[in-house]
């Protein structure tokens, strides 16, 4: 529960203080149809990540996907919190203990891929409902 309260002061801060403050980023990724497709596009992407970049774990729970060690500094998470009739809303949290402008190019990156896996998975759950 502690965790769940950090990533929303986390995500709040966000919208009120720039996103590349030392040394964490906070970036709302937006909202999704479910929970489903956001922790499916959340577990795709660490995927990505770690081909990409490496990290040494990978792991998830019901609501949050960690990946640990990407490329050495840098801790992140995305979280996909319940938004009521709205779907899901996704919320990546990046920590460093590296230089900020490396954090701040390894959070742009996770979220150009988030944003293409969440757009995949949302067209296979769209094509399912037919």
């Amino acid at each position: 529960m502690l965790i769940r309260a950090l990533i929303l002061v986390l995500a709040t801060l966000s919208l009120v203080s720039p996103a590349t403050a030392k040394p964490w980023n906070v970036i709302d990724l937006g909202g999704l149809r479910t929970d489903q497709i956001c922790m499916r596009s959340a577990e795709l992407t660490f995927r990505s990540v770690l081909a990409e970049f490496g990290a040494t774990r990978l792991r998830a729970t019901s609501w949050v996907t960690y990946a640990d060690g990407v490329a050495e500094d840098h801790d992140a998470l995305i979280s996909c919190n319940y938004a009521g009739l709205s779907g899901a809303r996704a919320t990546l949290v990046v920590h460093s203990t590296g230089r900020p402008i490396d954090a701040h190019l390894l959070s742009r990156r996770i979220t150009a891929i988030f944003e293409e896996h969440a757009a995949k998975v949302t067209q296979v759950w769209r094509e399912s409902l037919n």
